[in-house]
């Protein structure tokens, strides 16, 4: 995409992160992460969400953890994927998880 300067949008990320995901390639999930930061999808709630689920499956849950706390917006995909969350895939303590459901 780049080589023929055509700009992603905002489902040219999930779908890569899901790709990334699934091959548990975190090097290339980062330098995608990378992008989207220097292009401004990092604040889109499905490149987000795609992020934290990203890392939770490349069992990196410190990055899916930090995410999740920076996300500007939160939805049900978000608690779901969540790093304690025991049915996440990547289940950490459950510290500070009902804190988070009760403040929003």
């Amino acid at each position: 995409m780049c080589k023929l300067n055509i700009l992603p949008d905002s489902s040219t990320f999930p779908s890569l992160l899901k790709s990334v995901a699934q091959s548990s390639c975190v090097q290339l999930g980062k330098s995608i992460h990378c992008n989207a930061v220097q292009l401004g999808f990092t604040s889109d709630i499905y490149t987000n969400t795609a992020l934290v689920s990203m890392y939770g499956v490349c069992q990196q849950p410190d990055d899916a953890r930090q995410l999740f706390d920076e996300s500007p917006e939160r939805n049900v995909q978000d608690f779901r994927n969540h790093p304690t969350n025991p049915t996440s895939p990547c289940p950490v303590l459950m510290d500070g998880f009902f804190d988070l459901v009760i403040s929003g």
